[in-house]
């Protein structure tokens, strides 16, 4: 099986590597070493020329993992075999190792969508095996990504109604962010958390110096002898939002349960490592749903300040499609 990956790795040319092979549920795994998969971009500028230990090298952008059992099962329709949970446990097994003996930052484990990967069924001395009605030879899966910003004659218009020197705040970047950051699941989530802090100490602060709270007894509430003893976000969201708005976040129960599970997340990410709600781990597409949700949240207390407490907002539907061509005809088909 083949699967590429979204970093380089620099590989010494024409040297014997030694193999490693375990068992996993029945299966003999064995990962080879590093390939240079042509029909996948490589991460950064490729340069023409690698010296790995004095000696030449090569970037490679794909593993190679060898899964051996008795038999398999290649009937048309049939699941993936070997599943792909178990390919996927392989992947982050290697790489997991990788990133901690090499401290390579830019290694990341894979998610439950790992595309695109490739598998080829073979004889066990490694050749084709022949065709056969009703049975396949491999199955692949690939995904395409296409992220673009689109900008039409009104988000044109748009920008320049800001200001030269616009600066967007701080917890408008941390929530794009955020998004940027899936599927990572444990930087989405706090870097979302960190937005929504940041959002509701700016804009309490904002209000209460505008209401008829005096500000000696805001900064008590704020700021206390220690840190424990001021306001948690909970009470921010509730207590104090009510105060100033007449508003709280728990008159909206579905934000409010998308805002507590968001921070019970968070503090098990930073706590153990792992964002767990409830005891369960968080999984990609809860992720994106809390981190996603931190736009309505925000937009509904924005909805609560006065008019002069609003920050702008766009909305511009713009309409496109894309065309892309996975497959590459032969040059005998038409």
């Amino acid at each position: 099986m083949t699967i590429a990956v979204p970093f380089n790795m620099a590989v010494p040319a024409g040297k014997n590597i030694s193999l490693y092979t375990y068992d996993d549920n029945g299966y003999a795994v064995t990962v080879f070493p590093p390939i240079t998969l042509t029909d996948q971009p490589h991460a950064g500028t490729k340069p023409d020329a690698l010296i790995v230990n004095d000696g030449p090298g090569f970037f490679a952008n794909g593993l190679v993992i060898q899964f051996f059992k008795a038999t398999f099962d290649r009937t048309i329709g049939a699941s993936v075999d070997p599943p792909l949970e178990l390919v996927q446990k392989a992947i982050n097994s290697f790489l997991t190792r990788l990133r901690y003996v090499t401290r390579g930052q830019m290694i990341s484990l894979v998610g439950e969508h790992f595309a695109p990967w490739r598998i080829r069924y073979l004889n066990d001395d490694g050749s084709e095996l022949p065709q056969q009605e009703g049975y396949v030879r491999g199955r692949f899966e690939k995904r395409l990504t296409v992220s673009y910003v689109a900008i039409d004659e009104s988000v044109w218009h748009s920008i320049f109604t800001l200001p030269s020197d616009f600066v967007s705040p701080v917890w408008d970047t941390l929530r794009l962010d955020a998004l940027a950051a899936l599927p990572s699941i444990g930087t989405a989530i706090v870097l979302a958390s960190a937005s929504l802090e940041v959002f509701i100490d700016q804009t309490l602060d904002a209000l209460a110096e505008k209401s008829t709270v005096p500000a000696e007894l805001w900064r008590w509430i704020n700021e206390r002898e220690h840190f424990l003893k001021d306001p948690n976000p909970h009470e921010q969201f509730d207590v104090l939002l009510k105060v100033l708005t007449g508003h709280s976040l728990k008159e909206d129960l579905p934000l409010w349960q998308s805002f507590t599970n968001l921070k019970n997340a968070r503090n098990t990410f930073v706590h153990s490592g792992v964002a767990t709600i409830g005891g369960k781990e968080v999984t990609e597409s809860q992720a994106a749903e809390m981190v996603v949700r931190v736009n309505d949240i925000i937009s509904r207390i924005r909805g609560w300040l006065p008019d002069v407490s609003r920050w702008p907002e766009f909305v511009h539907p713009v309409t496109t499609s894309t065309v892309t061509s996975v497959f590459q005809p032969s040059k005998n088909q038409s």
